[in-house]
């Protein structure tokens, strides 16, 4: 029930919400069809009204700061805070997010030349993280990887 995140208004949508209430017949059932309904439209609302605040610091860009240098100043102060930064937070988190990806595949590489070498006689070819080999063998104690 509902429409995608910031879609447009259907008119449609209420128009089906009505004839399903022509079709509800027990008072209960009436009470818990619209109060998913009015849950789902606050959640519609919520999203839209979360999408604008996001967009605030935007409108404020929209006007011309003409010639004046403090004002210049200001709108090129406001630009970078309200619009670059946000745009570049996931970079931010997405370089942590691959620094933490090669620390935990680290782990788990020295955990599997530790487990071949407990079973003895066990090589592992695991692919790396840029798409070559990485080999495993017991007794030799060494990982390769082909550069």
């Amino acid at each position: 029930m509902g429409q995608p995140q910031g879609s447009s208004f259907d008119a449609a949508y209420i128009d089906s919400l009505t004839k399903q209430v022509e079709g509800i017949s027990v008072c209960s059932e009436l009470q818990e069809f619209m109060s998913d309904v009015v849950a789902d439209l606050n959640r519609q609302l919520d999203a839209l009204k979360a999408q604008m605040e996001a967009l605030a610091p935007i409108a404020k860009l929209l006007e011309n700061p003409a010639a004046e240098l403090p004002k210049i100043a200001s709108w090129i102060g406001d630009f970078i805070e309200g619009v670059l930064k946000p745009m570049y937070q996931p970079h931010v988190t997405m370089a942590s997010q691959i620094e933490q990806t090669i620390a935990a595949v680290s782990k788990l590489e020295a955990a599997v030349v530790a487990k071949a070498e407990e079973i003895g006689s066990c090589a592992v070819t695991m692919p790396s993280l840029n798409q070559t080999t990485s080999s495993v063998q017991s007794g030799s104690g060494t990982t390769s990887t082909p550069e």
